[in-house]
């Protein structure tokens, strides 16, 4: 969900996900927004529209089954992730 807390309402809500989301990282100047979860699932969303992952990077794409539990971003277009298995690993967009 995303909250204003300056204006004291809900502005958006997720659909229904089956992935906990653990860890959050802006990329692309601000216009993505990825998320890893507890599947390994890296999920992208566009900023602003927060209803479902525009797109979804899988275990296989990524070289890992296990859960994602940190992101750091390299640069606009990378980011290091940090696995459950205490791997890290870099990928681009």
């Amino acid at each position: 969900s995303v909250y204003d807390l300056r204006k004291g309402r809900l502005e958006a809500r997720s659909d229904e996900l089956e992935e906990e989301l653990l860890c959050l990282a802006p990329l692309k100047g601000g216009k993505k927004l990825l998320a890893g979860s507890d599947s390994g699932i890296l999920g992208v969303f566009s900023w602003g529209d927060f209803g479902d992952f525009s797109d979804r990077l899988t275990p296989a794409v990524l070289g890992s089954g296990e859960a994602i539990e940190a992101l750091a971003p390299l640069s606009e277009h990378a980011l290091l992730f940090a696995s459950a298995d205490g791997v890290l690993r870099a990928a681009s967009l």
